[in-house]
């Protein structure tokens, strides 16, 4: 996320685009999504995965690419985005939705991956409250910058400098990486420290979440006190 014209926020998902069509087995999602474009392209994204046990693990997974979460998303079609919501906290098992007309579809272990660009003036403007701070919002991971990484003016000279056989080489070796973190399957395992530091930000959390809490209750009982005194 960022203002328009600041990060190339466009050029950036379109190079991760690109690198994630070369790995087989990756699902990619239509640019712009209704509620039953969204429901059929899962279904038919159904893959069985191989866990390290050998037993196999039926899931429909699929990854939305967009430069606007605008044109991906229709945030003002509440059941769409409280589906959306539902599918994405991974649960387990069958979902299933059943029309007259169209039958029915069937979602298997929904897993969905959504990297899209919008600017502060979008969100501010378009996402409806009851949005902000649970429901679609909380499951999402919002990245903003200020400014770029680095400044060129002129890409193609910068390529020509890198040269095109180094450029080559630094693709297939992403390409190599994303192939192999694919293969990744099953549960993730944690150290003894990272239970400690889990522990410790989950505790710290909480606290944060009580104190807002309690801060508004408070709020809310002297706003009520003062209108009737």
């Amino acid at each position: 996320m960022a203002n328009p014209g600041i990060v190339a926020k466009s050029t950036a998902i379109n190079l991760g685009h690109n690198l994630l069509r070369e790995v087989p087995g990756s699902n990619i999602g239509p640019d712009a999504v209704t509620m039953a474009a969204l429901v059929s392209s899962l279904a038919a994204a159904k893959d069985i995965v191989q866990l390290p046990d050998g037993s196999p693990f039926p899931m429909s997974c699929i990854t939305f690419y967009s430069s606007e979460l605008g044109s991906l998303i229709d945030f003002t079609d509440r059941r769409m985005v409280i589906t959306l919501t539902d599918l994405w906290d991974g649960k387990e098992g069958d979902w299933k939705k059943i029309t007259k007309t169209a039958g029915s579809d069937s979602i298997v272990n929904a897993w969905i991956n959504i990297m899209a660009a919008t600017t502060p003036s979008w969100l501010a403007d378009t996402l409806p409250t009851r949005m902000i701070g649970g429901g679609f919002t909380s499951r999402a991971l919002f990245l903003f910058a200020e400014k770029k990484r680095m400044r060129v003016s002129y890409p193609s000279r910068l390529q020509s400098k890198a040269g095109t056989a180094g450029i080559g080489k630094l693709r297939t070796a992403l390409v190599h990486d994303l192939k192999e973190i694919a293969k990744l399957a099953g549960p993730v395992t944690m150290t003894p420290e990272a239970y400690t530091f889990g522990d410790k930000w989950y505790d710290q959390l909480c606290d944060r979440l009580e104190r807002s809490v309690t801060d508004a209750s408070h709020m809310l009982t002297r706003e009520m006190a003062q209108r009737h005194t």
